[in-house]
């Protein structure tokens, strides 16, 4: 994804549309990967709020730009902001999608490495927050959770190509 096609995305569907929430974090993860900390973290925060804008506080898209951010602050080890909004993700996902969807399991076991790292450096003491693998974590999820999205499924889709960059 490139600037310019974010800005035709933002005039064809308007600049508070949730695919430009999408778009701005299918942006900002190649960014983080590269360690562009600093260019990626706005967009990041550009995402969330307009997805929180349009679709509410528990919709699943807030949980993957949550989980985005986190890995983010992870990255550069600012642990104390990425719990958070980790443990925020895992709340909405656990509620929207249910403790067998694969962005559940993957946002769980996210912060069970940050748990882990926390311990390590000695900044916690060993804890819950639900971030200890269940059973849930390795069971195969249904079938409508792994597979390629279909072309009509807008959704399925964004999430997918998001997944590839997370």
């Amino acid at each position: 994804m490139s600037l310019h096609a974010l800005d035709l995305y933002k005039h064809l569907l308007g600049e508070s549309h949730p695919d430009v929430a999408t778009s701005l974090n299918v942006l900002a993860n190649p960014y983080k990967s590269q360690g562009k900390y600093t260019e990626a973290e706005p967009l990041y925060f550009q995402a969330l709020a307009i997805l929180e804008q349009q679709l509410g506080e528990s919709h699943p898209d807030i949980a993957t730009s949550l989980n985005n951010l986190a890995l983010l602050y992870d990255s550069q080890g600012r642990y104390a902001e990425a719990k958070p909004l980790y443990l925020r993700a895992l709340a909405i996902y656990e509620q929207q999608l249910g403790a067998n969807h694969p962005h559940t399991i993957t946002c769980r076991k996210n912060l069970q490495i940050l748990r882990n790292a926390l311990q390590r450096d000695g900044e916690t003491p060993a804890g819950s927050d639900r971030t200890t693998p269940t059973k849930a974590d390795h069971q195969t999820p249904d079938k409508s959770d792994g597979e390629t999205p279909t072309k009509g499924d807008r959704n399925s889709i964004f999430d997918w190509v998001n997944s590839m960059f997370t």
